[in-house]
């Protein structure tokens, strides 16, 4: 069902990614919303991989004559992994899905977002870091992040 947010589109089509629901037996990446609870689902301390969406903020602006509103929603993918080769690869499939790099079938240029009552125009292709997070545990060792730094240009076209 389409969201009437961005960010909730954005968790929608990333759900829809290979990365999200690979074969066996790779385990899925599952993505979290501004932060990492401590536990999961079954009780377990969190641990890596998976990717933390961060919402950092729309700003609407008037485009055109007729006063249309085109709104800048930026958003950052924190892809947290045990390797940095992993953590790439991760990467690579929220960019371009299973397609080629032109094929927008990740968020690289992709303009079909599940969402209702605006259009996408565009999203644009990521700034991109790599680091190790603070994070560092006897147990697993450092942690690797990588971010992607996105912005998605919608037209409004209602509610």
């Amino acid at each position: 069902m389409p969201s009437t947010s961005i960010i909730g589109a954005i968790v929608e089509f990333y759900q829809s990614l290979p990365v999200a629901t690979p074969s066996p037996p790779s385990p899925p990446v599952p993505i979290l919303f501004d932060e990492v609870p401590a536990k999961d689902g079954s009780g377990n301390p969190y641990k890596p991989p998976y990717v933390l969406l961060k919402d950092n903020g729309t700003t609407p602006s008037f485009q055109t004559f007729e006063y249309e509103v085109i709104e800048t929603t930026d958003f950052t993918f924190e892809i947290y992994a045990l390797s940095l080769a992993a953590a790439d690869a991760i990467a690579l499939g929220i960019r371009f899905g299973a397609g080629a790099y032109n094929a927008a079938q990740g968020f690289d240029w992709c303009t079909s977002l599940p969402v209702t009552g605006q259009t996408i125009e565009t999203i644009l292709p990521p700034k991109q870091r790599r680091m190790t997070d603070t994070t560092r545990t006897e147990t697993i060792g450092y942690v690797f992040k990588v971010t992607l730094d996105y912005s998605v240009q919608a037209l409004r076209t209602g509610p």
